[in-house]
């Protein structure tokens, strides 16, 4: 199997932007590790543009590549590996290989039978980042655990991704750097979070070193929407990466859907077009929606001001009414800082600080490092 896997790692750096040329070499001589067997005259006819040297260092350079691999913390898994995605494998192009790097087996990772995709632009509004968040914890209440799939950027990608840490579910990030290299460099934490979090996990088919320039990332938006057997476009413009990873999605014949929005906003434009193709079916409330996936009946949120306000009914009265001004605040907003929350609840910022400070403790809330605060809903 070894050899197998450094053969395939050594196709992915020669061929990884031509899935299907490589796939194509491994059924014509029947194992990866055949093709460089075969670095004769018939591979060069077959691929005449590969020069014969490329052939001779690649499984010398492929050992070298799966050491920096395994030093950078990840490991690389091939179509012939138990652990390859099945979603993916039944792609017409599934990668050559993939760098994975998590704290879970991936061979459990990827068996999730329950895999969605959720994606769009980076320059989110409000109502897709209250979507995408509402949405992702009414999946957490259904008691399942789906694997929440994107793509490390700004804006959807990376509220997906921390909607589903805050909630408890599994999250993959794919992406089109190696596995060395978080692109934004401003999400390294997040990356550094998934890739240290039961069953989540960073993924990339790219080799280690290789930057984000922008042609990486057709590749990344194609592992994104294989891996998925469900996609959501949450906002996008006519065109986008999260367009092309919903059209990819349906190329795929996955189930497609997009969330609607006014008719004049230009962050809904793709996923109102998408729709108008049939292309997408429409989602709607986050309860209703996960429940017509088929994906469960999310339970009833708890009624959070009031266990607030029972918990603490022994506050002082001043004390009292800021939690519960606070509470207010927090049930429809997540992930707010001390200043933003002090200034729509109507009280100090280190009063703020204090009141996070016993919601946290009391399992009520979590509060990050930068002191914004959640509520366990």
């Amino acid at each position: 199997m070894e050899e197998e896997r450094v053969a395939y790692c050594a196709l992915n750096m020669l061929l990884g932007s031509r899935p299907r040329t490589g796939m194509a070499l491994v059924g014509h001589f029947g194992s990866a590790s055949a093709v460089f067997r075969n670095t004769g005259n018939e591979l060069a006819v077959l691929i005449p543009e590969l020069e014969a040297s490329s052939w001779g260092k690649a499984l010398e350079e492929a050992e070298k590549e799966l050491g920096k691999t395994s030093e950078e913390g990840g490991v690389f898994i091939c179509p012939d590996d138990s652990a390859y995605p099945p979603m993916l494998a039944e792609c017409e192009d599934p990668p050559l290989g993939l760098y994975v790097k998590c704290s879970s087996d991936p061979a459990e990772i990827f068996g999730n039978p329950l895999c969605l995709a959720l994606v769009g632009t980076r320059d989110m509004s409000s109502y897709g980042r209250d979507w995408c968040r509402e949405f992702i914890d009414s999946l957490a209440r259904t008691g399942q655990k789906p694997l929440i799939i994107s793509g490390l950027a700004y804006g959807v990608d990376i509220t997906a991704h921390q909607a589903a840490l805050e909630a408890g579910l599994p999250t993959v990030g794919v992406m089109a750097t190696g596995i060395d290299t978080v692109y934004p460099g401003a999400h390294r934490h997040i990356a550094s979070r998934m890739a240290g979090t039961e069953g989540c996990a960073l993924v990339t088919d790219y080799p280690i070193g290789t930057a984000p320039v922008a042609h990486n990332f057709l590749r990344r938006n194609r592992i994104i929407a294989g891996l998925a057997s469900k996609t959501i476009l949450v906002e996008s413009r006519v065109k986008g990466g999260g367009m092309t990873t919903a059209r990819l999605a349906y190329s795929y014949e996955r189930e497609v859907y997009a969330l609607p929005g006014r008719v004049w906003d230009s962050r809904s434009e793709g996923c109102n077009l998408l729709i108008y193709k049939k292309i997408a079916e429409p989602v709607g409330l986050p309860d209703a929606t996960v429940e017509a996936m088929g994906l469960g009946k999310p339970a009833k949120k708890r009624d959070m001001p009031g266990v607030i306000s029972k918990v603490y009914a022994d506050l002082e009265p001043q004390m009292r009414r800021d939690m519960e001004s606070l509470a207010r605040v927090l049930v429809k907003e997540r992930g707010l800082g001390p200043e933003e929350l002090a200034v729509k609840a109507g009280i100090s910022t280190q009063q703020v600080r204090v009141l996070t400070g016993l919601l946290e403790a009391d399992g009520l809330a979590t509060v990050d490092l930068t002191g914004a605060c959640s509520l366990e809903l």
